[in-house]
């Protein structure tokens, strides 16, 4: 990690006020039906819902987003939150405090706990003097309630979505859609949680005290100016490439690090960054268990000792410390020459000593003998712009048209040679092969897909169906580049259900 004589390493300053993920606010946080602010302080007192400190100097206690139920609606039976976008103030440096963006607090927001059957109502008001979006990344909702670049909220104004949760259980994440500035608004500080529950994950007996040991972990990368301020100044080379950061924030904290049980923990695992791929190890090389991807639980476990996210992408792991009791283990990311992500500081003691099942879920497969159709997206560049299929993104074009409920093969192909990788809004779907090599296939990518890596010149096989709702060219659903500057540069493209 660089500029380390501008970072809090050394445990001097206690953070205080915190609210949503981390910072102080300009006004105060909502209060009422799930808009309830965390606490949070700095290294030596816990944060949020999180585990005591110890006072180390070696790092700043992590910040744990609140985890919020929202309120059912006696009327309707409908389950409430209300999210408010603000502007506030951080300090992640010590000479000075970052202008920041956050839900319902000043930098990031709550994790919204959800279960499958239940009907959400969403009322996100914007309190920031920008117009944007919050779009509902891994969910399967109708088109006119993605909150994709169609459905702007302006400064002032409050943008309801309202739908039923029906998909399985799983960690799904909100952030800014607003069609060319998605990257500088993520930058700002606009991400949530959503955890969607269901039967399947009632009965599993998997590590769930939150912010004990079952920790959420939202991957970051920033750059700061000698003011405080973001440095979000994008030269050619990162408008290519996509920002990155010299400055890990893991769920806002520089520095970060948790007192945490010595038995097995769960941590929740999301590539928030713009553009940075992490390679994820311990420093150790120990393995892990690999349980869930973007879509919910693997069928089963899968032992594994690194593991590969792009922005978008998320991933559940448990990590056995029984070894350790009293020592300390660090995560870290092999894509920056094993630079420290977090650092676990293992207590003597044990809040778990059973270790959760291999066995987790059966999935639902497609079955690609059905597909009655292949598409094929072309990821290149044009006169500057990043396209797909030879087309920069246009909000007033239709690109592609699926029957709903069809089963189909996307194959995605990247014709440059950078990495890039493919979102889809609206659906799940399998990956079949890469380069046409099925064992090519990642653990983390053995069950439900969200957003998938392309490497340079790399090709994939995606099976599909949009079997959820049908939307028209008023409320599209899209498909991208996750790298956020390359998305903001063009490549995006818009589909219809019909």
């Amino acid at each position: 990690m660089k500029r380390r004589d501008f970072l809090l390493g050394t445990g001097s300053l206690v953070l205080t006020g915190l609210a949503g993920c981390g910072g102080t606010s300009e006004t105060a946080a909502d209060t009422d039906s799930g808009g309830a602010p965390s606490g949070g302080t700095g290294t030596g007192t816990g944060s949020g819902s999180g585990g005591s400190g110890t006072g180390d100097p070696a790092y700043q206690t992590l910040k744990i987003p609140p985890l919020l139920s929202g309120e059912r609606n006696p009327a309707d039976g409908v389950v409430d939150f209300s999210l408010r976008l603000q502007a506030g103030e951080t300090r992640f440096l010590a000479t000075a405090v970052t202008p920041t963006w956050g839900i319902n607090g000043g930098f990031l927001g709550p994790a919204l706990r959800v279960r499958k059957g239940d009907r959400l109502r969403l009322a996100v008001r914007n309190g920031l003097p920008e117009t944007t979006t919050l779009h509902w990344h891994g969910m399967k909702v109708p088109g006119d309630m993605d909150g994709g670049p169609h459905q702007e909220i302006a400064p002032g104004q409050t943008w309801v979505a309202e739908f039923p949760v029906i998909q399985a259980a799983s960690m799904n994440w909100f952030h800014p859609h607003k069609e060319g500035i998605t990257g500088r608004h993520v930058q700002m500080g606009l991400a949530g949680l959503m955890l969607v529950e269901d039967e399947i994950s009632d009965g599993l007996d998997l590590p769930r005290d939150w912010g004990r040991d079952d920790i959420p972990l939202i991957l970051q990368d920033r750059r700061f100016n000698p003011d405080g301020s973001f440095d979000y100044a994008l030269g050619n080379h990162e408008a290519m490439q996509g920002f990155r950061g010299d400055t890990y924030l893991v769920n806002g904290t520089v520095d970060a690090g948790i007192r945490v049980p010595s038995g097995e923990i769960r941590l929740r695992l999301l590539n928030g960054s713009n553009a940075r791929e992490y390679d994820l190890a311990f420093d150790d090389g120990r393995s892990f268990r690999l349980i869930a991807g973007d879509g919910g639980f693997l069928e089963r476990a899968r032992r594994v000792n690194r593991l590969l996210l792009t922005p978008g992408e998320r991933a559940e792991i448990l990590v056995d410390l029984s070894d350790r009791p009293g020592g300390r283990l660090s995560l870290i990311n092999r894509d920056d020459g094993g630079a420290r992500l977090l650092l676990l500081d293992i207590a003597e003691t044990a809040t778990r000593t059973r270790q959760a099942p291999e066995r987790l879920t059966s999935l639902q497969r497609l079955d690609p003998a059905q597909t009655a159709t292949t598409r094929r997206f072309d990821l290149g560049m044009r006169r500057g712009q990043f396209t797909i299929n030879g087309l920069a993104m246009d909000m007033q074009r239709i690109d592609q048209t699926v029957p709903r409920g069809a089963v189909e093969i996307w194959e995605v192909v990247n014709n440059t040679g950078m990495l890039h990788n493919f979102h889809v809004h609206g659906s799940h779907f399998e990956l079949l092969d890469r380069n046409g090599n099925p064992a090519a296939v990642a653990d983390h990518e053995q069950g439900f897909k969200d957003t998938v890596r392309l490497g340079a010149n790399e090709r994939l096989r995606l099976l599909i169906s949009l079997d959820a709702y049908r939307t028209g060219a008023d409320a599209p659903y899209m498909f991208h580049c996750h790298i956020l500057e390359h998305e903001d540069r063009g490549m995006m493209g818009q589909f219809i259900v019909v």
